[in-house]
């Protein structure tokens, strides 16, 4: 088989095709509902304010808590807290990351109260960042710190998982 024959087997082929599969016409409104459609994806949110103040928080903790490090040689607990802390920031702005990309117009009033709840959990973690830099490694004050760490990304996961589960639900019954 020559490559001269392959333009004539493909014309051949497609006339079959054609022949066999005529076109449809299609459905009337097609072309509104495609442009409607294409517009709603159009319309990209941008990060909301309070996720980059969270993730700014998030930095300049981290931030901090390394350069305090290094100023002051910590005991081997306070390094495990602070690899700790480190893991649950970065952690937390990944979950934020994910959650600035989800874009569900019905999980607005879930996701506003997610964000109360978060800047709730957030003004709590610098009150006791603020008293850990005041009085000192207490394994109570360290303690509070973690779990408050596990709750935002607690909140944050089940809220991902959540407005993806209705993405998925509105996804299974698409509208023509």
């Amino acid at each position: 088989m020559t490559t001269k024959n392959k333009p004539q087997e493909n014309e051949v082929f497609a006339a079959l095709f054609r022949q066999a599969f005529p076109p449809q016409p299609l459905p009337t409104g097609h072309a509104q509902r495609f442009l409607r459609r294409l517009d709603q994806r159009k319309q990209v949110r941008r990060l909301p304010l309070l996720f980059k103040i969270a993730a700014v928080a998030l930095l300049l903790i981290g931030l901090g808590g390394g350069w305090q490090l290094i100023q002051n040689p910590a005991a081997p607990e306070l390094e495990d807290f602070y690899q700790t802390e480190q893991y649950f920031s970065q952690t937390i702005q990944v979950q934020l990351d994910k959650l600035s990309t989800l874009d569900h117009p019905p999980a607005e009033r879930i996701l506003a109260d997610a964000k109360t709840q978060l800047e709730r959990l957030q003004l709590d973690y610098t009150h006791l960042g603020q008293q850990f830099k005041n009085d000192g490694a207490n394994p109570r004050l360290i303690h509070a710190m973690i779990d408050n760490l596990q709750e935002q990304l607690t909140l944050l996961n089940d809220l991902n998982t959540y407005i993806t589960s209705l993405k998925n639900q509105d996804h299974a019954h698409p509208i023509l």
